[in-house]
């Protein structure tokens, strides 16, 4: 594989994106798009019509061939033409800069829908400044809408059309408690604490049942922070059976969502994309840019980045999106003698990937009122 600048301005590769892909995924990429022109049932000068292209097939051979790459808004043209879900070209083509973007365009239009809702999370003050609603999320996810709880609204319509319940499940189980003696601390004015320097008065067995806990989250920063998730494994993590299959799967069902998201955007005109990517988000495309080291340890180093961004946005929400796509967490330096939490977790909490219909997106779910009157 060519170092990155070289790719960029090959004219046998046409990349104007950076990818992560390699060769062997440069053919996979074409061989897909060829599998969707195929199943489109048009024939390549038809799909070439579409796009308002009049002269020959030269040019799409080479994007099928993986000898050379649509950019990405020539990609998003040939997915209109065969019925093909642009976010799963993406992913597909692997152009991670299109993919920070719609990470980056889905927090924004999650963030609408918590203020058309009057959605929170927390309430709190940091340096003098009242948080944000964004900010208020990065805990435990929305808990108030006005000044009802969470729980007195999702059971109904609007609420489920928008907003995304995710959860992890601790088993009944058998827990070991300790009762130890208290005494008095000196000079505390009466205060009692455990004496740990003795041993337990009591030791019991007690079986605790099964334990819940939820987050709720508007579905795009839901997605954004799965999506993240699924993209972004840190070195050691590996995937639960069926987890790579759910991922493709999951971006052709929300591509909707992020069409919808990338318009509004783009259509608003009080607010608009800022200049600068959060650091997180930066620090992964400057990682994935920097050709100092091989592609496949940048996307490691990347994904560190990518993780901390998905916990300073909601770190409940993503504790288990990683329960439901890991069967094992990666760790620098545990060992099997002595397992860190990130090592253990996955078996104590148990989360599972959820359904895949849940991200889908009609323009319906766009307003509150109308969402709520129905």
């Amino acid at each position: 594989m060519p170092p990155l600048e070289q790719v960029r301005r090959s004219r046998r590769y046409g990349i104007e994106e950076p990818t992560w892909l390699d060769a062997v995924g440069r053919r996979q990429a074409g061989a897909w798009l060829s599998e969707r022109i195929e199943a489109s049932g048009l024939s390549k000068r038809a799909v070439l019509a579409k796009l308002g292209y009049e002269g020959g097939t030269n040019r799409l051979n080479a994007y099928l061939e993986g000898q050379q790459f649509p950019t990405p808004e020539m990609l998003r043209k040939l997915c209109a033409a065969v019925g093909a879900p642009y976010l799963e070209g993406v992913a597909h083509y692997g152009y991670y800069r299109e993919v920070v973007r719609i990470i980056d365009d889905l927090v924004w239009f999650g963030e609408q829908w918590l203020e058309e809702d009057d959605a929170r999370g927390t309430t709190g003050i940091t340096n003098h400044r009242e948080w944000t609603r964004l900010r208020s999320i990065e805990q435990l996810g929305v808990l108030l809408f006005g000044d009802q709880h969470v729980s007195d609204v999702w059971d109904q319509a609007w609420f489920m059309s928008r907003y995304h319940v995710a959860c992890w499940v601790e088993p009944e189980q058998d827990v070991r408690r300790e009762t130890y003696t208290m005494h008095a601390q000196e000079g505390g004015g009466g205060v009692a604490v455990v004496d740990l320097k003795q041993p337990p008065e009591r030791v019991e067995i007690v079986r605790e049942p099964e334990r819940r806990v939820y987050v709720v989250l508007p579905k795009p920063i839901a997605l954004s922070i799965l999506l993240v998730v699924l993209l972004f494994p840190r070195r050691g993590d590996m995937f639960k059976e069926g987890a790579r299959d759910y991922a493709l799967r999951l971006w052709a069902v929300s591509n909707a969502l992020v069409e919808a998201a990338k318009k509004n955007r783009y259509g608003a005109k009080r607010i608009g994309r800022p200049k600068n990517l959060t650091q997180h988000l930066q620090g992964v495309l400057d990682t994935l840019d920097d050709n100092r080291l091989p592609f496949n340890d940048r996307r490691i180093i990347a994904s560190e980045y990518a993780i901390a961004w998905a916990d300073s946005i909601c770190n409940r929400y993503t504790h288990i999106a990683r329960l439901a796509a890991f069967c094992i967490w990666g760790e620098a330096g545990s060992s099997m003698n002595n397992q860190t939490a990130f090592g253990i977790m996955p078996q104590r909490r148990l989360a599972e990937l959820p359904a895949l219909e849940g991200f889908s997106y009609t323009p319906e779910d766009m307003s509150a009122e109308s969402s709520r009157s129905t």
